[in-house]
């Protein structure tokens, strides 16, 4: 029973790899279900949650930039997007004191930041590329892109409202950027 079996072989190409948007999806919607359950909870321990969020995406982009799966004039869209999440990963770390306003711009840069990634990465799909992913897994990345930049606007122009609604907000990006990824994922196995 080989990892090329199952299909669980890391490629590099991040609209192969089923599985990475599983495990993403699910740890998302992990995190909005508690959003939902424990507000004061999540507001303690959103700097952990945000923090190795960013940390694990920013090294998953900058590996996959850097494997040689992706084109020469891609890999600095992949390593933008890395560091970006790795600097956003060590603010939280290091400066657990910030406030809870603070974090919320965070969360809101961090949404906008992927959701104008996975913006770019639709759109300069090259064609010859697109129907070997499927109209459904594509629709699926744009759809998550648009979503992504909307809460993130949200939280970026209007952070006043009360801090349970934004941590519902948050809760409810996880939960349906989270379910995004999944059937993302699963519209790729099929492919």
């Amino acid at each position: 029973m080989s990892e090329l079996q199952y299909g669980m072989r890391y490629t590099g190409d991040l609209f192969k790899d089923w599985w990475a948007k599983l495990f993403v999806g699910i740890f998302l919607i992990g995190f909005g279900f508690l959003a939902f359950a424990w507000p004061a909870m999540v507001l303690l321990t959103a700097i952990v949650l945000i923090g190795g969020l960013c940390l694990m995406s920013g090294i998953v982009f900058i590996i996959y930039a850097l494997s040689g799966q992706v084109a020469d004039r891609y890999k600095w869209m992949s390593i933008a997007e890395g560091v970006l999440l790795v600097l956003f990963a060590l603010l939280a770390f290091f400066l657990p004191d910030v406030t809870a306003i603070t974090l919320l711009y965070i969360l809101g840069l961090f949404a906008l930041i992927v959701g104008l990634f996975r913006l770019a990465d639709f759109l300069m799909m090259p064609n010859e590329l697109r129907p070997m992913y499927g109209k459904t897994a594509r629709s699926m990345i744009l759809i998550g892109a648009i979503f992504s930049v909307l809460i993130g606007l949200i939280i970026l122009l209007w952070p006043w409202p009360s801090m349970l609604a934004i941590l519902w907000l948050a809760g409810a990006y996880g939960i349906v950027f989270g379910t995004i990824m999944i059937a993302s994922g699963i519209a790729s196995i099929k492919q």
